[in-house]
């Protein structure tokens, strides 16, 4: 969605944010679609992850006659944040404040009301500001180049993700030990089949390459509410992680019989059951109950509102924080803006996948500079003038920052599988 944003912010003379008044408007084109849901994200995300007493915002969805518009990762935040950061340098600038010490002074910390009624911050966004501006050397001097101008920028926002806490998997343990997971979530690039693999292996500690994901259609697979919102790692891996639990309460009743003692006792470990100085196999376990090559156990877990007591009732389910540094170099001839560095900062909770969640991060980030530098959809009287991929400018490796960097932060904040307090 194109977008027009206007924004009115109170200062103290110290820094210190008093009001905001923000009004967005959003180009849907000549139908509705899920404009609506982006104009309420956008107005969500525009006050940024500051503390403002007083705040307003007033978001609108506008039909014009061009072309539809839909959703596009993160819906309604790119637009937000730019607008919101942008004038976040400007009141630095006009105060002579330095904007990391504004930013600082302003963003809302861990366990506050980022907005009225919502979760608090399970996040730290100055632990990662902080992280940013150390790793691009902010307040450090750049030497000079004739004919180039330099200069560094930060940006921050938080997002409130859309995630409906409704997922459900099965973990079937065949004869053999081997797993095979059985989940609604679609693969589409951002690496959940490995993830959700990881999960169930971790919690049953067996080889990874035992453990195959089955990801079909509705009739095959248990109910998953949708694949989106950043929801699959943390709410189907907390089904995943539950449905494994159940198998490992069963192959402990199963090994109670076995060695005739309780259940409790029992230590899993390497695709074994231990009980003191004895051990038996997760086969042996099964071929036991179900008699020799045959049989299989069979785990449920899902994710609900009422889980863990309510906790994932309130919205959103989780916050999503994310940090940016540049460092640009513009040729005062030509025009030409080179990136000698980028360091993007990502408060993950736990990276079950370090590698992956890098990529994800990284893809992110170079989609953000074909929206800042590039992108735009040009029109003629209702007429699209670049439709195709000659006209319409995406980034290329040309444009790449020099060095790229991403900084992950494990403080095991919020909900997902896998947290030390979670998987005991």
């Amino acid at each position: 969605h194109a977008a027009r944003c206007t924004i009115k912010t109170g200062v103290m003379q110290d820094g210190t944010f008093v009001a905001r008044h923000c009004r967005v408007e959003l180009d849907t084109g000549a139908y509705a679609d899920n404009g609506p849901l982006v104009c309420q994200r956008a107005g969500d995300r525009i006050p940024g992850p500051y503390r403002f007493p007083h705040l307003r915002v007033d978001s609108y969805a506008v039909y014009t006659n061009t072309t539809p518009a839909g959703s596009f990762r993160s819906i309604g935040a790119p637009q937000a944040a730019w607008a919101s950061e942008s004038q976040v340098d400007m009141i630095a600038a006009a105060l002579g404040i330095d904007s990391l010490a504004l930013r600082l002074k302003n963003l809302v910390a861990k366990g506050e009301e980022v907005r009225r009624g919502m979760r608090p911050l399970d996040g730290s966004p100055a632990e990662g500001m902080q992280r940013a501006a150390e790793a691009i050397g902010w307040g450090e001097a750049q030497a000079q180049i004739p004919g180039v101008k330099r200069g560094k920028g930060l940006g921050c926002n938080v997002s409130n993700v859309g995630s409906v806490p409704s997922s459900t998997a099965i973990v079937r343990m065949h004869a053999d030990g081997s797993l095979t997971v059985m989940v609604g979530t679609t693969e589409i690039g951002q690496g959940s089949r490995v993830v959700l693999a990881q999960v169930a292996a971790e919690v049953l500690d067996i080889p990874l390459e035992r453990v195959q994901v089955v990801a079909s259609d509705t009739s095959i697979v248990p109910y998953d509410r949708s694949t989106g919102s950043s929801r699959s790692t943390t709410l189907m891996g907390l089904a995943v992680q539950g449905a494994a639990q159940d198998v490992q309460r069963q192959l402990s009743d199963l090994a109670a019989q076995h060695f005739n003692s309780s259940s409790e006792v029992f230590t899993i470990r390497s695709g074994q059951v231990q009980h003191e100085d004895a051990s038996v196999t997760f086969s042996d376990l099964i071929q036991e109950e179900f008699g020799r090559g045959a049989g299989e156990l069979i785990g449920r877990g899902y994710v609900s509102p009422r889980r863990d007591g309510g906790a994932l009732m309130q919205s959103p389910v989780f916050w999503e924080i994310g940090i940016a540094a540049v460092e640009v170099e513009v040729d005062e001839a030509t025009g030409m803006l080179r990136m000698p560095q980028y360091v993007s900062v990502a408060d993950v909770g736990k990276a079950i996948h370090p590698q992956q969640c890098e990529g994800q991060d990284e893809g992110a980030v170079m989609q953000g500079i074909g929206h800042t530098r590039f992108e735009a959809m040009y029109y003629d009287a209702g007429h699209l003038l670049n439709p195709n991929l000659i006209d319409y400018r995406v980034p290329m490796f040309s444009d790449l920052p020099n060095h790229f960097h991403s900084i992950l932060i494990e403080n095991e904040d919020g909900p997902g599988p896998l947290w030390r307090q979670r998987a005991r």
